[in-house]
């Protein structure tokens, strides 16, 4: 008898726990979370239309509005019908739809949403892949490019974000030297595929020259066709616009 009532406060004592646990963890206001946010549909033909659903749900304590989609490129890129409007713990689905046109080259298109969420100016969806064909392009790609670090806060110490650099020449790449804007930008290279891919990793560290900022990274490479490749970065910082913000 004793025992069961033991077990019973035990019971009643895990569930108080578990609610409190529940409450401290739960996001307030509306939210997004992806189940990927890039999506690479390989290698296509000039005039072949692909397609790709992301999914979504909304893990917060109120309902999530998607007030706009728009993608980069609305001439090759379709936004089909998607949910607007989820409530809390609730999924959708955003459609794209994708014509490959021009050259072959390698393609990087951005879906842009914007939403209710207080905390998140705008969300990115990427949808990237290889347009194929018979003739051979030589070129390096940078992507993205610009790479846009957004609107730093004074209380970032350290902001970090990479790009891809992509070789179509015949012959192999290879990174020799690395020439940052300023001593506060710190970068690394990691070998996506040697010879032909890398990730140029760079961390901006405080202090931040204020306002619009554009930097640019110069990689001096092996190849006589290109003996450097630019790989431009911006981002703002405006201390005193993010003070009145968070006093209003």
């Amino acid at each position: 008898m004793v025992e069961n009532i033991i077990n019973k406060d035990m019971l009643l004592l895990f569930l108080i726990l578990l609610t409190l646990t529940c409450k401290k963890t739960k996001i307030e206001g509306p939210a997004i979370r992806f189940k990927n946010e890039v999506y690479n549909f390989g290698e296509v033909r000039k005039g072949e239309i692909v397609s790709h659903t992301f999914s979504y749900y909304n893990p917060g304590s109120d309902t999530l509005v998607l007030e706009n989609v728009n993608p980069s490129c609305p001439s090759c890129t379709n936004v089909e019908e998607y949910d607007k409007i989820i409530a809390p713990g609730r999924r959708g689905n955003i459609r794209i739809t994708y014509k490959a046109s021009g050259i072959p080259r390698f393609v990087d298109h951005k879906i842009y949403i914007t939403t209710n969420i207080p905390a998140r100016e705008r969300i990115i969806l990427t949808l990237n892949g290889n347009i194929v064909g018979e003739e051979k392009i030589d070129t390096i790609v940078v992507l993205p490019q610009p790479l846009d670090f957004g609107r730093i806060e004074p209380t970032d110490s350290i902001r970090e974000s990479s790009v891809r650099v992509k070789n179509f020449f015949e012959k192999e790449l290879f990174i020799t030297d690395i020439i940052p804007p300023n001593k506060k930008t710190e970068i690394s290279v990691e070998t996506a595929r040697e010879g032909e891919e890398y990730i140029i990793n760079i961390r901006l560290h405080s202090p931040y020259k204020k306002g619009e900022n554009r930097e640019i990274i110069t990689l001096e490479t092996n190849l006589e066709e290109k003996p450097e490749i630019l790989v431009p970065y911006i981002y703002s910082f405006n201390p005193e616009e993010l003070l009145k913000d968070n006093n209003k």
